[in-house]
């Protein structure tokens, strides 16, 4: 009988982690520098727009953006992803609209983050791409920092006067403040979810030990 109910226990505990690890899994963070100081902010308009870059690593889909965002008027925005295949590692063309039709922070707190999660939008791995804050109406402020520290960082940052008709040079000083996840590779997350399988079989199976050396059971 204790194989067989040995067995049993595994196969719940097998089951338990299959159910624990079936929501989405947490984002990998591949740029970040929300962390660093808050210097000043760039008014993005209608016409004006902002660009920074990042790079996607081992990954292959985009999970979460998070964007210092705040000063802003009435009026909405879009996030969009871009390659860097414009002149000079420019931004190039839309990847990906992340999220439109977003109310413009209003708030005076320099230190506000808009976050947008749970996004599947694919990138391919190795490459270069800027996350690009484009009002469509209204003005909203991109905070920036004079600090180049932070994961993933430096990196470019590139803006236009023209609503994407031209770009400027990439720029490392002063980056825009952001924080960009990655959605986990498979291998990553499976890999996790079998060594709870271990964990929860080893517990099982101790507990299953105990009870048969317990006479009162």
């Amino acid at each position: 009988m204790e194989p067989m109910k040995t067995a049993a226990l595994l196969k719940a505990g097998f089951l338990a982690v299959a159910v624990s690890i079936s929501p989405v899994q947490a984002g990998i963070v591949i740029s970040d520098n929300l962390n660093q100081p808050h210097s000043a902010g760039a008014t993005l308009s209608a016409t004006t727009w902002a660009g920074q870059a990042f790079f996607s690593g081992a990954y292959t889909a985009l999970e979460a953006v998070h964007l210092n965002l705040y000063g802003g008027t009435a009026g909405e925005f879009s996030v969009q992803l871009w390659n860097a295949e414009g002149a000079g590692g420019r931004p190039g063309s839309v990847v990906a609209t992340v999220a439109s039709g977003l109310s413009n922070p209003t708030t005076l707190d320099v230190n506000n983050v808009v976050s947008i999660t749970g996004l599947n939008v694919p990138m391919v791995k190795l490459t270069t791409y800027y996350i690009v804050v484009r009002p469509t109406s209204g003005i909203v402020r991109w905070g920036y920092t004079d600090s180049q520290s932070g994961v993933g960082f430096p990196s470019a940052f590139s803006y236009t006067v023209n609503a994407g008709g031209s770009w400027s040079d990439p720029d490392y000083n002063n980056p825009q403040r952001m924080m960009v996840e990655a959605v986990p590779e498979a291998s990553t997350w499976i890999a996790g979810a079998f060594a709870g399988m271990i964990l929860l079989a080893g517990v099982a199976r101790r507990k299953w030990i105990a009870r048969q050396a317990d006479p009162a059971n």
